[in-house]
């Protein structure tokens, strides 16, 4: 699984709103299904795999994607959401964007998320944004 992407405080990761850390993990099919999804309840299982077939069908617009599961997941592991891999890209944020980009890192299990500690990516300055 792939991490280059982190949201500093998010909101988005708890029912409650309470903010945490959290990463933007890319995974392959067999990845999400070997590793993230024993996390999950069954409805989280049947959004990614919507969301992955209609990635899937757009990835013409994105050049190939070799990683279409994506999942927002808080650094404690208490909350892992679903979401399509155009999600920190997308012209919703307006010109911003909360995602930082950090040096990218190859995790094998989301354990590896509990204790990790996040570097800014080699070419951003420590205010930049990542908007694309």
């Amino acid at each position: 699984m792939l991490v280059r992407l982190y949201w500093n405080q998010c909101t988005l990761t708890r029912p409650e709103n309470q903010p945490i850390d959290a990463f933007w993990v890319e995974a392959t099919e067999n990845e999400a299904k070997n590793l993230v999804f024993p996390y999950c309840s069954a409805d989280i299982v049947a959004r990614s795999q919507m969301y992955g077939a209609r990635d899937r069908e757009i990835a013409a617009q994105f050049g190939s994607i070799s990683r279409p599961c994506c999942f927002l997941i808080a650094h404690d592991l208490s909350t892992i959401k679903p979401l399509a891999v155009h999600y920190p890209y997308s012209p919703m944020w307006n010109a911003y964007s909360p995602f930082r980009k950090i040096a990218e890192h190859h995790i094998d299990s989301l354990e590896k998320l509990v204790n990790f500690i996040p570097t800014e990516h080699p070419t951003a300055s420590r205010a930049s944004i990542l908007v694309q």
